[in-house]
C-alpha cells in the first residue's frame, strides 16, 4: 500500500522512485513486489543505495520501535503522501507518515511522526493524531478531536469533535465516540462503549 502511494506520487512529480523494501521474513528476500525489489533484512538497511526511509508496518507497536531504531541510525526520514489526497497548506505532517488516497486533512491539523492516514479519511479543523497511530479507511475525525500514541481506529470509526481517544487505545470498526476514551482501552459500538480488559502497557 505504502509502495503504491510512492509510486502515484513519483507519477504526478511530487516524489522519488522507491528503490526497494527490507524486511525481516527471509520468504520474501528476493521478490518484486509492485515492480520493487525486497532487499534484504532491516538490520542490513545500511548497506543499501538510499536516501531516505518509510516504515511501513502495520503493527503500531512494531512500526513505533522500527522507527526509535532506524532515527537511533540516523536514517532520514520522508512522508509518502498520495497525489489524490486533499492536505491543508498549514497543516503540520512528521516524519515517515502515510497519507493515502482520498484522505482530506483540514486545516490546522498536526499529524505526528510513523502516523499511518488511511483511505478515505478525514481530519477536520485543529484535531491532533499523536505518534504511530493508525486510522482504517473511511473513519472521520470531528474538529478539535485528538487520537493518542499508538490508537488504532477502525474502519468507518468516527470520533466527535474535541473527543479523545487514549495512547494505545482500540476502537472498533464502524464505533461513534461520544466521550473521551482512555488509554489502552477497548471501545465498540453506538455510542461507543468499552469491552474487555485494557492491556496495562506503559504509554
Amino acid at each position: 500500500m505504502v509502495a503504491d502511494v510512492l509510486l502515484r506520487a513519483q507519477e504526478a512529480d511530487l516524489a522519488g522512485r522507491p528503490v526497494g523494501f527490507v524486511d525481516d521474513n527471509p520468504d520474501l528476500l528476493g521478490r518484486v513486489i509492485l515492480g520493487i525489489p525486497v532487499l534484504g533484512r532491516i538490520s542490513e538497511i545500511s548497506t543499501f543505495d538510499h536516501e531516505a526511509v518509510i516504515v511501513a508496518i502495520g503493527e503500531n507497536r512494531r512500526r513505533a520501535e522500527v522507527f526509535d531504531h532506524l532515527a537511533d541510525c540516523a536514517e532520514r526520514m520522508v512522508a509518502a503522501v498520495h497525489p489524490a489526497a486533499v492536505v491543508a497548506p498549514d497543516v503540520t505532517i512528521g516524519e515517515s507518515v502515510v497519507i493515502c488516497a482520498g484522505v482530506v486533512v483540514n486545516t490546522g491539523a498536526v499529524i505526528s511522526d510513523g502516523v499511518i492516514l488511511n483511505s478515505g479519511f478525514t481530519v477536520d479543523h485543529h484535531c491532533r493524531i499523536d505518534p504511530h497511530s493508525h486510522i482504517a479507511p473511511g473513519a472521520h475525525l470531528g474538529g478539535g478531536a485528538h487520537v493518542g500514541e499508538g490508537a488504532l481506529l477502525g474502519i468507518g470509526t468516527s470520533v466527535l469533535p474535541g473527543q479523545s481517544v487514549g495512547a494505545w487505545a482500540t476502537v472498533g470498526a464502524g464505533a461513534v465516540v461520544t466521550r473521551d476514551i482512555p488509554a489502552h482501552a477497548t471501545f465498540v459500538g453506538v455510542p461507543a462503549r468499552e469491552t474487555g480488559k485494557r492491556d496495562g502497557c506503559k504509554d
